[in-house]
């Protein structure tokens, strides 16, 4: 399955404990076997995902991942040209199509 994972949940377990007890003896690892394309944006400041643990984790992936670090940034989504440059490039079919001039502002 083609996927856009933006600051994602690297070990939900540990994460969730705290609003979900139940979820502390469950194995919930972060499938990394995915041969489909996918695209992971992590942002370096983001409050509260580590990233130390997502660049330890993200390694050793299958050829089709593609993994992006921005510098700064916070766990709200942003990067919405970004968002939306990797979700027309996985749909393969965009909704809408926009040519490069109209993608980076010019005229």
């Amino acid at each position: 399955m083609r996927a856009l994972l933006i600051a994602p949940c690297i070990y939900p377990s540990e994460v969730l404990a705290d609003r979900i007890p139940d979820v502390v003896d469950m194995k919930l690892s972060f499938p990394t076997t995915n041969t489909e394309m996918v695209r992971v944006m992590v942002e370096v400041d983001d409050e509260s995902l580590d990233v130390a643990v997502a660049r330890r984790t993200l390694v050793n992936l299958p050829d089709s991942w593609e993994v992006d670090y921005f510098e700064s940034g916070h766990h709200r989504i942003a990067r919405s040209s970004d968002i939306w440059y990797h979700v027309t490039h996985l749909c393969e079919d965009p909704i809408v199509w926009m040519d490069e001039a109209t993608y980076h502002g010019e005229d």
